[in-house]
């Protein structure tokens, strides 16, 4: 990704967090990763009373689908690292690059 994508994708990001500040985060993320991304969300919203988290768990492959089909979404934990990166190949600049967690603690 070059600068200027960079720029758009971090501008996208930060959208993303002014908008949750006024309202409610989207998370989709995998079945597995329930335990952790609820112990995530109720830090975050100690953190800012007026945050709401709002899940949709299930299949990664599904959720893909969804957000694909153009339902919204802030966040997207794939238990399956080629999801995510199959969204972001058709919007680029507009998602920033997925990660991966080097280390995972249950």
């Amino acid at each position: 990704m070059d600068a200027k994508g960079a720029n758009r994708a971090n501008d996208a990001m930060d959208a993303n967090v002014a908008n949750a500040s006024q309202g409610v985060f989207r998370v989709f993320a995998a079945g597995s990763l329930w335990v952790p991304s609820t112990q995530a969300a109720r830090a975050f919203e100690a953190l800012d009373p007026g945050l709401q988290i709002a899940f949709t768990f299930g299949a990664s492959g599904l959720l893909r689908e969804r957000i694909a089909a153009g339902e919204p979404a802030d966040v997207f934990a794939s238990a399956n690292m080629a999801h995510p990166q199959s969204l972001a190949a058709p919007v680029a600049g507009t998602l920033r690059k997925p990660s991966r967690a080097t280390r995972c603690a249950r």
